[in-house]
């Protein structure tokens, strides 16, 4: 197994009172703009979250209705809930153990669940300190996409944990527990489609066996739930407001989307992007950085995901970062640049500065890990 390289004590930006300070400054900035609409989602009439569909499908799991649209309107217009419909669009497992959090009142279910995203991202951040400490922080206090995270009442911060516990367990040499945790990310499987690719690269064999085991349980847990699953799933993928705002989405698919030979675009970026990601993989990257790569990748060549799933590019930030030690206010304006960067999708034209800016980290990122090795 590679071993993961070890990043000089003078690459980790250390917590000084000043990044401290603007990493606290940044948090305030952002509970001051989310509090109120935050504190709405909690009410029927609120801001729509997505946290009620998770809650509803755990509850019609039982009657294997999970993806039913008309008893999901039922439940929802039961619950007080008078917004359109928000159906259920995970694989059975995760309502599977979203069932204890279904038994409770939905507003206690709803605050629980926020808390323990919370929890979960400052856990999945200090996973990734050894790019800097003071970085982190910095992502951390001023990260939009969590904020995002928190008012739509999304699960990423969970699959951010996973991923970030899949690499300190990859680092300790735990790799068989370490692709098993990562297969717990199949709650937004999309973004996993490049490990595999990594897996191979890396020659990880037990990191790899481990992965597939977690999935093949998962699978086995989602068929005992509700075997009827794979076609009434693939439906709901196929329902249109599954995949709205197109124009406000992270990856590629947004870009090209509407231009001519848009499709054709988007195939051929992937398949570049794989590439490239195929040559840092098998250059002298770390394993970490492998991580965070594929993290990036993923978000940026999937056909789905939002300003919230930016929380998944964070490490690649910080690995970013980590390398320009010689230029600590570079590296400050970076943290804090990337990790606002997500608002910019919001606004019409912001959003083509935050998708270039995102396309231009991977190929950065990239291709610095592919130099190094051939300098080495």
């Amino acid at each position: 197994m590679p071993q993961t390289a070890t990043i000089p004590s003078r690459l980790v930006s250390a917590i000084t009172p000043v990044r401290a300070a603007c990493a606290l400054f940044g948090f305030l900035l952002l509970s001051v703009a989310i509090g109120p609409a935050l504190k709405s989602s909690f009410g029927a009439h609120g801001v729509l979250n997505d946290f009620l569909s998770f809650y509803t499908g755990a509850k019609l799991l039982p009657r294997g209705k999970l993806y039913n649209y008309k008893s999901t309107l039922d439940l929802q217009r039961h619950l007080g809930m008078m917004n359109p419909p928000m159906v259920y669009d995970r694989l059975p497992f995760y309502a599977l153990l979203f069932s204890p959090l279904a038994r409770l009142d939905y507003k206690n279910a709803y605050l629980i669940f926020q808390i323990a995203s919370i929890l979960s991202f400052a856990l999945a951040v200090l996973c990734w300190r050894r790019f800097g400490a003071g970085t982190c922080l910095l992502l951390a206090g001023w990260s939009s996409a969590m904020a995002f995270t928190l008012l739509r009442g999304q699960d990423v911060a969970f699959v951010f944990l996973f991923a970030s516990a899949s690499a300190a367990l990859l680092r300790k040499e735990y790799p068989f527990s370490a692709g098993a945790i990562l297969a717990l990310g199949l709650i937004k499987w999309h973004f996993l489609l490049l490990f595999p690719l990594m897996i191979i690269a890396k020659k990880l064999t037990r990191f790899g066996l481990g992965f597939a085991s977690g999935v093949g349980v998962l699978i086995l847990l989602s068929f005992a739930a509700y075997s009827q699953w794979p076609s009434d799933y693939w439906h709901v993928l196929q329902m249109t407001q599954i995949t709205p705002h197109l124009t406000s989405m992270p990856n590629l698919w947004s870009l090209v989307h509407g231009g001519p030979g848009g499709l054709a675009l988007q195939t051929l970026g992937i398949a570049l992007g794989a590439v490239l990601c195929w040559c840092a993989f098998r250059s002298e990257s770390s394993l970490d950085e492998a991580m965070a790569i594929s993290l990036l990748a993923g978000v940026i060549f999937s056909t789905h995901a939002y300003a919230y799933d930016c929380v998944l590019m964070l490490p690649a930030v910080a690995a970013a970062a980590s390398r320009l030690h010689s230029r600590p206010n570079f590296q400050f304006w970076l943290a804090i640049g990337f990790g606002a960067c997500p608002v910019l999708l919001q606004f019409k034209g912001g959003r083509f500065i935050a998708q270039f800016a995102f396309l231009a980290l991977f190929l950065w990122l990239s291709m610095e890990v592919i130099r190094r090795g051939k300098r080495e």
